[in-house]
Order: C-alpha cells, then sequence, then structure tokens
C-alpha cells in the first residue's frame, strides 16, 4: 500500500460552495418594506476604504435594499441542511431566525418550523419572506 489520501488537491472546502443570496431570493416578500442604505465594497476609481488582510482599495458604495440583513442565507442552501438533518416532517427551531431563510425553506419542504428572533426589524423581514413562501405554495401550477 503506497499511501492513503486521493491525490488531489485543494481544501475540503470546494465541495461546500454556494452562491450569495440572489437579489430575488433575498429580497422576495419585502418589496413594501421601506428601503435603507446598505454598504458594499465594489471595484472603482474612487477608492475609500482599504480592504481587510490587504492593501488593495476598493470604493465603498451605498447600495438599497429592503431586505437589510447583512448575512441572508440562499434559501436552495438553507432548504438543502434542513434536508439533511431533519427528519421527514419534522421540526426545525431556529434560536437566530435573522431574515428568515431556514423558515422559508422549511416551509417549502414540508417541515413545521419555529423561530425566534431579537431584533424586531429583522423579525419582521423574516415573517414577510416566510408569508410570501406560504403564499407561492398556495398558487396553481404554472402561475
Amino acid at each position: 500500500m503506497t499511501g492513503l489520501g486521493y491525490n488531489d488537491s485543494g481544501s475540503a472546502a470546494r465541495f461546500f460552495y454556494c452562491a450569495k443570496a440572489s437579489k430575488e431570493d433575498r429580497d422576495e416578500g419585502c418589496e413594501e418594506m421601506e428601503e435603507t442604505i446598505q454598504q458594499s465594497i465594489a471595484h472603482g476609481e474612487r477608492q475609500y476604504g482599504t480592504l481587510p488582510y490587504t492593501n488593495e482599495k476598493r470604493e465603498i458604495k451605498p447600495i438599497p435594499r429592503s431586505n437589510n440583513h447583512p448575512t441572508v442565507k440562499p434559501t436552495a442552501l438553507m432548504r438543502y441542511l434542513c434536508n439533511l438533518v431533519t427528519p421527514p416532517k419534522g421540526k426545525i427551531f431556529d434560536p437566530f431566525m435573522g431574515s428568515g431563510s431556514t423558515g422559508k425553506a422549511a416551509l417549502m419542504d414540508g417541515f413545521n418550523f419555529i423561530g425566534s428572533e431579537l431584533d424586531s426589524g429583522y423579525f419582521e423581514i423574516a415573517r414577510k419572506r416566510i408569508e410570501a413562501a406560504a403564499a407561492q405554495m398556495l398558487l396553481p401550477m404554472g402561475t
């Protein structure tokens, strides 16, 4: 036996990549909410900030968003994780609900869901996103 391993390169993180939540996924159900300004770092000619751990300069641009939660998870990722660890018709408890991605995913896959969130603004975002997912489930096919 010559050794253990698979003779490949790269870390295990390459198997867990998931793109950030799309604008549509992030804002679904929040369309009627007041937009707030968030900051986003982007390449640009004007240089306002330096990225952490580098000397690279990037422009910090204000972006209006209805869902102002800083770490919205993709619903597809949360659906995968809910199904990975929860038995059919099981119950999912999210003690730090944030923007409601787990609740949205649980509802879409037929799980029972209990969520709690201390921040009333984030709770309202989560409520609206979960209600929008519920409304989509009630639409007839092809709508």
